[in-house]
């Protein structure tokens, strides 16, 4: 078993419930594991409390985060799956961003103390468990770094310096290529120069151009290839080049973009890594276990975008590093949750078909007007080609969450776009900012025929059956098959119907649930020719 082993030394006695290693390991088991968003937010109250005991040893203290990280890693690992839709009957909140952002702070801070203290004083009982503690704390700074990437914003620098902090502590006490059991989950051991290249490739992959979902999978890409990544302290014209300076912390830079003879630089390079990565997506290695331990949370479709994404990234030529965004101010209308979505385009669509007849009637054509009015009127403030940013003047607690799926369109404009919220921000003027993941461009209100009928509200019994259902069209730019969307239980893979849109009929076969939004699952079909 990997990870940190612990016995009892001189500590001096405290009014502290955790002043022990029993009590702490009692108090850790009486978490709410069931819960992770409350399991991880008590374990941010036990960091706080254990950095502020003043009659702690330093190596009490890291002996507590050390056991606090054990019993709460998992935990942050659901909430980071539930808060990008990933987890089934675990719908994301508005506060699991800051709860795991808190949480992951404060155990860095608590590993960074323990890294303080041993410098000071490198004689201390600190010292057989360092070289642990400085990969824990560097692989959290990169956790941390994850999810504001998750939120659309770059990390900020003190991350960078602390993750460049453990790397050059360890280059100093001789550590930094050591292999380093991190935890005892893992099979494979780990380095400060395998965390530090973890952190910097999964910067040059772009995370800021991803979805939440992709951030998440492209994280475990790198993790999983850490160890493979070159790493060098001179260039060399023959490898696939990212610098970083560790004199001025930040997101790597591509070569030979800037070179200078100050020293501190290290090339870092995916050139071993890419052929795993073609092996991967050339199918070369079986259906079932070619994408593992990538597909676990994720389908195949969205597993294999976000290994391109990287492939691209780590290539010699990567792409411009993220979509353009445009600012502007207009209205547009929205209408929050899918089934206020499929009402309004059913809305539309009538109106649609009365002002058709009543064209046809005169022997003059209708006006088209810009369909059902919505119930809420937002500003779009900004947009690209994956999201958009929106403001409303109040929000709506009841409805409007991290994780709602959002219908908008601008006005008079009868197209209807699909989105997720991803961020909210409420200022002291009562006006939110929205941030929203665009997942499909259009929506379209389609009829599915078939025995045993499938529908967006209630299953339908007999043959021949009909019945409305949302579909999200397939779109290259956002790497999205086509989809419908469905509440649950009404469904099944393998379901043959007939889709009927408009004037166009044909058969498709459903596949399996590619991702849970906001309740109601997304599913992937295929035509049936």
């Amino acid at each position: 078993m990997f990870g940190m082993k612990w016995s009892e030394g001189r500590q001096p006695k405290a009014a502290h419930p955790m002043s022990t290693q029993a009590e702490a390991a009692r108090l850790l088991k009486e978490l709410p594991y069931e819960n992770p968003a409350k399991a991880v937010l008590e374990a941010s109250a036990w960091l706080e409390s254990a950095e502020s005991e003043p009659m702690f040893s330093a190596a009490h203290r890291l002996m507590l985060v050390s056991m606090i990280d054990d019993a709460t890693h998992a935990s942050a690992e659901e909430l980071t799956l539930a808060y990008v839709g990933a987890r089934t009957g675990l719908p994301a909140q508005p506060g699991d961003w800051r709860a795991l952002m808190d949480y992951l702070d404060r155990l860095a801070a608590g590993y960074a103390a323990a890294l303080q203290a041993y410098e000071a004083n490198p004689g201390d009982d600190i010292a057989p468990r360092i070289a642990t503690a400085v990969v824990r704390m560097m692989r959290t700074v990169t956790r941390s770094m994850k999810v504001s990437w998750m939120r659309y914003l770059p990390p900020d620098r003190a991350s960078w310096e602390l993750l460049v902090h453990g790397y050059r502590a360890a280059l100093g006490h001789g550590f930094a290529k050591k292999a380093i059991p991190a935890y005892a989950r893992e099979s494979q051991y780990t380095s400060p120069l395998h965390e530090l290249s973890l952190g910097v490739m999964m910067a040059a992959a772009a995370p800021q151009s991803l979805t939440p979902r992709q951030v998440q999978i492209v994280y475990a890409v790198a993790h999983a290839y850490r160890a493979a990544f070159g790493v060098s302290e001179a260039y060399d014209e023959s490898w696939r080049h990212y610098l970083f300076d560790l004199h001025r912390p930040g997101p790597p830079a591509r070569i030979p973009e800037q070179l200078s003879n100050q020293g501190g630089l290290l090339f870092f390079s995916g050139e071993h890594v890419l052929p795993k990565l073609q092996a991967l997506l050339s199918g070369s290695s079986e259906e079932g276990s070619a994408m593992n331990p990538f597909t676990g949370e994720f389908g195949i479709t969205e597993v294999r975008g976000a290994l391109e994404h990287v492939a691209r990234y780590w290539d010699d030529n990567p792409p411009a590093r993220r979509d353009e965004r445009k600012r502007l101010n207009t209205k547009i209308q929205v209408e929050i949750g899918i089934a206020a979505l499929q009402r309004a385009l059913e809305v539309a669509l009538e109106e649609s078909r009365d002002l058709s007849m009543l064209g046809e009637a005169s022997g003059e054509p209708a006006e088209q007007g810009g369909g059902v009015v919505a119930m809420n009127a937002w500003t779009l403030t900004d947009f690209s080609a994956r999201g958009i940013g929106a403001r409303v003047v109040r929000r709506l607690d009841r409805w409007l969450r991290v994780g709602s799926i959002l219908g908008f369109k601008l006005e008079r404009s009868d197209k209807w776009c699909v989105g997720i919220v991803r961020r909210l921000r409420t200022d002291a003027r009562n006006q939110t900012d929205v941030g929203v993941e665009i997942l499909a461009k259009a929506a379209i209100l389609v009829t599915l025929e078939g025995s045993g009928l499938a529908g967006g509200v209630a299953q339908l019994a007999g043959s021949a059956m009909r019945s409305t259902a949302l579909m999200l069209p397939e779109d290259v730019q956002l790497n999205a098959r086509a989809s419908l969307l469905f509440e649950p239980g009404t469904n099944a893979p393998g379901q043959i119907f007939v889709l009927h849109d408009g004037d166009t009929s044909r058969r498709i076969k459903l596949g399996h649930v590619s991702e849970w939004l906001d309740g109601w699952q997304r599913v992937e079909f295929d035509w049936v020719e």
